[in-house]
């Protein structure tokens, strides 16, 4: 019986370092997750074109221009 009594206070000695070290490794895992996800992804640049302006276009912009 002695050497069970011995082997759980042994256990219960390095629980808390055991704890610290877990709960440090996961939030460091969640932290380069996050940052390995905030990398900047090359997604392209689009440029929306405007309709061409006809003639006809161009004399209304003129007309509303001058009022």
């Amino acid at each position: 019986m002695k050497r069970s009594a011995k082997s759980q206070r042994v256990c219960w000695r390095f629980l808390p370092k055991l704890t610290r070290y877990s709960l440090t490794l996961l939030l460091s895992a969640v932290l380069l997750a996050d940052a390995v996800g905030a990398t900047p992804r090359n997604r392209g640049l689009q440029i929306a074109q405007q309709p061409e302006t006809t003639q006809q276009g161009q004399l209304s912009i003129l007309r509303l221009r001058s009022v």
